[in-house]
């Protein structure tokens, strides 16, 4: 899109409008050209796509503490055949380890485990963390999702180690 008007001197020396503020070009095969009512159109619909599709991802993976309260939940939203549907996570299901289980699963401890979530950017991503209670030190809990994400990562590195940093 234009910002600024911009002029020329046509052959007989007269100032003819090059651009204006607000027009939009776009190209036509070779060609850059003044967009159409057409080229609008599509840019438009192609934006509300892109924007629609972004926060269809964020609903997706969207976790919500729903209160600073110790006794918060997760909420997940879920869609299904287009209707939207809430569904309050049990946390201990959802969530089933704590720092100390999680080393354990993946044959490691507890301060490993923490710098690993850390490290590969799990901490926060309601898919893998949740956050419990609104306390200077919450209570963290993990998911398997997590646990299998550290496990993959040992299994792909075994020399993995959370701690280093180049």
């Amino acid at each position: 899109m234009i910002t600024k008007e911009a002029n020329y001197l046509d052959a007989n020396g007269k100032q003819k409008s090059a651009f204006y503020p607000g027009q939009i070009y776009v190209r036509h095969s070779s060609k850059t050209e003044p967009a159409t009512g057409d080229d609008v159109q599509r840019i438009i619909a192609r934006k509300v796509r892109d924007v629609l599709s972004a926060v269809a991802n964020s609903i997706s993976s969207f976790g919500v503490k729903i209160s600073d309260e110790d006794h918060a939940i997760p909420l997940k939203i879920a869609g299904n055949e287009g209707l939207l549907e809430l569904d309050f996570a049990d946390v201990n299901t959802q969530y089933p380890h704590t720092a100390t289980s999680l080393g354990k699963k993946i044959g490691k401890n507890q301060s490993f485990a923490v710098a690993a979530v850390k490290d590969l950017g799990l901490k926060g991503n309601p898919k893998y963390h949740f956050a419990l209670g609104g306390h200077k030190y919450p209570v963290n809990r993990y998911s398997k999702e997590c646990a299998e994400r550290i496990a993959t990562q040992l299994a792909n590195d075994p020399s993995y180690w959370p701690y280093k940093k180049t």
